[in-house]
């Protein structure tokens, strides 16, 4: 199980609420909201990998992953908070069947099962349904602009609920998580892309299919256009350069073909640039 952390606001928001006489629909609510993370959390754990802690905000709660997930783990871990909050409320409409005297304690527990497993859903950065939709498609960078727009224009629309309740009776949770949501609508995706970025990159290398180290003799004459098109996840490569008789000058690594790479133009020759840097 993972460890649980409260940020500070959480508490400033508990007392209030309590304070406004809603201590079951508080407390209903933070529990609906922890077992939607634990399920993220034994969903990850189920796949393999490592969880983090749950820091309990103002809006909900964030589950802290230390592995970075693929396309099919993120969507499972993804689905399994929503799909545990509709089991707990399937759960709790049974045990209105059994025992009809519980509905007026578990009625709020319910209620808010039901919110947060829809909600989730919706593919909006930072939501779980982001995530899933992510998961689903190809083009991974289009597909994070468009859930970044998604998340913004639904924080505009929960506080602009928050500004109409004003009139009759005020929803500060509308006002909380709209701020918090348009903060995460604006940092989740910058994180996402560097992410896709890096999993893309070529020096990212495919362990799992296996990698195979090589060396690669090049003439000096050769571009560093030409070289970085070479370099792929199935491969470590040694870059020897040699001269106009075939004779080893010198060498290069990936990670050194990357650096010149932007710090030279790609049409300049990979003997003169090793030339001045060895």
């Amino acid at each position: 199980m993972p460890k649980i952390k409260i940020h500070p606001l959480f508490i400033a928001l508990a007392a209030v609420t309590i304070a406004l006489g809603e201590s079951l629909a508080f407390l209903s609510a933070i529990t609906a909201v922890l077992l939607h993370e634990l399920a993220h959390a034994a969903a990850a754990k189920l796949q393999g990998f490592r969880t983090g802690y749950v820091t309990l905000m103002p809006y909900g709660a964030v589950l802290n992953c230390d592995d970075k997930l693929d396309s099919v783990s993120e969507v499972i871990v993804a689905a399994a908070g929503p799909a545990a909050n509709f089991c707990l409320a399937l759960f709790t409409a049974g045990i209105w069947w059994l025992a009809p005297e519980t509905f007026n304690y578990t009625a709020e527990f319910y209620k808010y099962n039901i919110f947060l497993g829809f909600f989730n859903l919706l593919p909006a950065f930072p939501l779980d349904g982001s995530r899933i939709v992510k998961g689903f498609c190809k083009n991974t960078a289009r597909t994070i602009k468009i859930l970044k727009i998604c998340g913004i224009i639904l924080s505009v629309i929960l506080i602009c609920v928050f500004f109409a309740s004003l009139a009759d009776k005020p929803n500060p949770t509308m006002a909380v998580m709209g701020v918090f949501l348009l903060i995460g609508a604006l940092t989740e995706p910058r994180r996402q892309m560097y992410e896709h970025v890096f999993k893309n990159s070529p020096l990212t290398k495919n362990y799992e299919l296996g990698v195979k180290e090589c060396v690669e003799y090049v003439s000096r004459n050769t571009t560093l256009r030409r070289l970085l098109r070479t370099v792929d996840s199935r491969h470590i490569k040694i870059f020897v350069i040699v001269n106009e008789r075939g004779k080893p000058v010198n060498r290069i690594s990936e990670e050194e073909l990357m650096t010149y790479a932007t710090a030279f133009p790609l049409s300049a020759r990979v003997g003169d640039i090793a030339g001045k840097n060895s």
